[in-house]
């Protein structure tokens, strides 16, 4: 091999060049991609922490108001029987327990039992609550 003669070819190098441009073009989409259902879920927003509390709420005020007293299980139920096919209408079981206490922090809802190792902590709504 001559010391002149080049490593790569200049077909070589274009050949290259289109694939990682193709390659970056792919990559920019599908940050694109993420960028927009980050967006609609609303992590960087605080709107997904509002949507729970909405959603609990309006779990709240659907259980049995003769049923009076009610666990997270009660509300995570009346939440799993209604729409769920939007994906962030879906409350994850922790996230109701914290909106059920920060409620009962709040007065808004009254802590009956507190739960301890598997029982759940008893909740009840005053009737003039949320």
């Amino acid at each position: 091999m001559n010391c002149l003669t080049p490593l790569v070819t200049l077909e070589t190098a274009q050949a290259e060049l289109a694939k990682a441009e193709k390659d970056l073009k792919v990559h920019q989409q599908l940050v694109t991609a993420l960028r927009t259902v980050v967006d609609l879920l609303g992590v960087n927003s605080g709107k997904r922490g509002q949507n729970d509390v909405d959603a609990v709420k309006d779990a709240i005020h659907n259980l049995d108001p003769q049923q009076g007293e009610f666990t997270v299980d009660d509300v995570y139920g009346e939440l799993e029987g209604g729409d769920t096919s939007m994906l962030w209408n879906h409350v994850l079981r922790p996230n109701i327990s914290v909106v059920l206490s920060r409620l009962a922090k709040d007065g808004k809802l009254e802590l009956k039992s507190p739960g301890t190792g598997r029982r759940p902590a008893v909740y009840f709504r005053p009737m003039n609550e949320l």
